[in-house]
């Protein structure tokens, strides 16, 4: 299945990206919250969380629904299918949100 470019899946998951990641897009370590157990993991172990969900979705989701580090996104990312099982909970959770903003007055 091709993608919808609907960014659900970047608004509905959290992202775990490596050093590696880190290495081929420094711009993770600047804008996103390193996981290194309050300083008790070196930071070569250490990984970062992409916060994605309920509040704010990934940092790099383009207002057209693009992401803003394609070309170096995070293994975890490049790993995503669409049409898969995961997309297919991204995309319901997606409709629920907007269901939700709908009562609220603000879709």
């Amino acid at each position: 299945m091709k993608c919808l470019r609907c960014g659900a899946c970047c608004r509905h998951f959290i992202v775990e990206a490596t050093i590696g990641d880190v290495r081929r897009e420094p711009r993770i370590d600047r804008e996103c919250q390193i996981l290194d157990g309050h300083g008790t993991i070196l930071r070569q172990q250490a990984s970062w969380s992409i916060a994605c969900g309920k509040t704010s979705p990934c940092p790099f989701l383009r207002s057209d629904n693009r992401c803003d580090i394609h070309k170096t996104k995070p293994r975890e990312c490049r790993q995503f299918r669409p049409g898969e099982a995961l997309c297919a909970e991204a995309r319901q959770a997606e409709r629920a949100r907007k269901v939700l903003l709908a009562g609220k007055g603000k879709a």
